[in-house]
């Protein structure tokens, strides 16, 4: 806080009284480090707003799973046993890493480090792939299932716990833990979950999945709407075949087909390169002629917008009578739009 400019400040006080302390913890942590000068806004607060509404989601999806699964067990006691499906060697292979990574950092005392790689393995791996993947059969129907998501779901509480110690503290109470979570031991790495083999698998079928929904965010495809998804395998194509129904749900594809390395994409796809695969994606028949439409109405709108900027700009008397940063603004409007139109033409030619 300022002396001389008070009205510039956050005060802690009232940030912990609208967001609450956790979200302050957390936005003082998030990409800081040594030496560094932080500026806290308010953007910063609604993130971590947004990490704890999802740590909230998910730990109610995770209970609802377990109870459904497995009804009967102990939460105490419940933890991975023989596990056999890719899907679940994964997660505790990436659950193992995490623990690692996230051990080193902090004893180096790097907590800016350590708590930005538990927001990435925790949004990313735990609740963007394995939440939705276990919402498939076989996965959603195996007792192991449970087994590995309870144990994970507890672990993560872990290692939110000294950026997050209210959220995690109550969650853990919530979902069964023993005890108060400050006074749980802190999770280590376990050899036995390493899984190389099939966590190189499940790793290349989620670079898939980020592939394809890249291209969906790219094209500007409306989340509801169908793709048809051909996916050329240069390895792990047994893995690709066996999570077929996975990265059909999770891409929400219409039609998903495998071809040999080489073949020439369907007309009108987008295609992504990796070095397990290249995919190749486009809108699915039944929603494709509904977004031809969507993207045509855009295009009109956007050319009309530009037509207006156009004139404006070819009116003299606006050019140099009015202030020059207006006229900045609008030409630099103007470009805006012609990007936009050239790129909605390009969508659509694709589309023919």
């Amino acid at each position: 806080m300022s002396k001389s400019k008070p009205e510039t400040c956050v005060d802690p006080m009232d940030t912990i009284e609208e967001y609450g302390a956790d979200i302050m913890r957390l936005a003082l942590l998030v990409g800081n480090a040594p030496g560094k000068d932080l500026k806290l806004g308010k953007e910063r607060l609604v993130g971590g707003k947004r990490l704890i509404n999802k740590i909230w989601n998910a730990a109610k999806l995770a209970d609802a799973t377990v109870a459904r699964i497995a009804p009967e067990r102990d939460r105490i006691t419940l933890a991975p046993g023989d596990v056999t499906h890719p899907v679940n060697r994964w997660m505790l292979s990436r659950l193992r890493s995490v623990v690692q990574r996230t051990t080193r950092r902090l004893e180096d005392y790097y907590f800016g480090d350590a708590a930005e790689i538990v927001r990435q393995s925790f949004w990313g791996e735990l609740c963007d792939f394995y939440l939705e993947a276990i919402k498939v059969e076989p996965l959603s129907q195996l007792e192991e299932t449970a087994e590995v998501l309870h144990h994970t779901f507890m672990a993560y509480l872990k290692l939110w716990h000294p950026f997050l110690p209210f959220v995690s503290e109550v969650l853990w109470g919530e979902l069964g833990g023993s005890g108060m979570l400050i006074h749980a031991s802190w999770p280590t790495a376990d050899d036995a979950h390493a899984f190389e083999e099939d966590a190189e698998d499940v790793e290349a079928v989620v670079r898939l999945v980020a592939a394809v929904r890249g291209i969906r965010a790219e094209q500007g495809i409306e989340p509801g709407a169908k793709v048809e998804v051909e996916v050329h395998p240069k390895g792990h194509a047994e893995a690709f075949e066996a999570s077929r129904s996975i990265i059909a749900r999770l891409v929400r594809a219409e039609e998903m087909h495998f071809a040999p390395v080489g073949s020439t994409a369907p007309a009108g796809a987008t295609v992504a390169v990796d070095p397990s695969f290249e995919v190749a994606v486009r809108l699915g028949e039944t929603d494709r002629e509904a977004e031809k439409a969507r993207l045509e109405k855009q295009l009109e709108e956007a050319r009309r917008h530009l037509g207006g900027l156009e004139k404006r700009l070819a009116n003299e008397n606006f050019v140099t009578r009015a202030k020059p940063e207006a006229v900045e603004k609008t030409r630099a409007d103007a470009e805006k739009q012609r990007t936009t139109v050239a790129s909605i033409e390009e969508r659509l030619a694709k589309m023919r």
